[in-house]
């Protein structure tokens, strides 16, 4: 199944990471869910950088990225007690594959 054909209707899927490796969790929404997320935190003040050359547009903050292809929107989250910031590169890896599904 493709990340176009998953979780049309805002929904997420969830991951938590294998028993041998460091303690988290990741997850994945696609459509208005996305939209929704990256919406409700910058309502609330959060601050994002700009991720050049993913999509239409794709910005990040510590634990998670957005995009927007057309007008579709991606979100990837980790939680995690390890430091976040040694995920973003991942994260961007991610949303950059997921984005090039649509």
């Amino acid at each position: 199944m493709s990340i176009a054909e998953s979780n049309g209707d805002g929904g997420g899927c969830r991951y938590s990471a294998p028993p041998t490796g460091p303690t988290g969790q990741l997850e994945v929404f696609v459509g208005i869910g996305a939209k929704t997320y990256y919406d409700t935190e910058t309502r609330i003040g959060h601050t994002f950088k700009d991720v050049r050359n993913v999509g239409d547009e794709a910005h990040e903050e510590d634990s998670a990225i957005f995009a927007r292809k057309g007008e579709t929107w991606i979100a990837i989250r980790i939680t995690t007690i390890s430091d976040s910031a040694t995920f973003v590169p991942k994260l961007r890896t991610l949303i950059a594959g997921a984005v090039d599904q649509l």
